[in-house]
């Protein structure tokens, strides 16, 4: 997966996520919320280490002739672009919901 097309990331919380979507623990299919021409909003449920699942959002903003950007926020303690983002934004680019 091409890291650089995250914003706030680090390389390791990266391979984490990545871990816990083969793992299967991204729950629920996402739901897409268009925010205008060039960004989304896609949100999603990811089992973490706790007994109920993260609600986790994933903001997508398409550049031209360029990876999309990603960015996101969770409901677990870390908050902002954790492993849980990632989890959620590999299984969009694996389901082809992302070029």
């Amino acid at each position: 997966m091409d890291d650089s097309i995250f914003v706030g990331l680090d390389q390791l919380t990266i391979l984490k996520g990545v871990l816990l979507a083969e793992q299967g623990r991204v729950l629920k299919e996402v739901t897409q919320t268009p925010l205008h021409a060039k960004t989304s909003i896609f949100l999603g449920s990811v089992q973490g280490t706790r007994k109920s699942p993260y609600t986790t959002s994933v903001k997508v903003e398409s550049r031209a002739n360029r990876s999309p950007r990603i960015s996101g926020i969770c409901s677990c303690p870390m908050s902002v672009d954790c492993k849980h983002v990632a989890a959620l934004a590999f299984e969009l680019l694996r389901s082809g919901r992302l070029n």
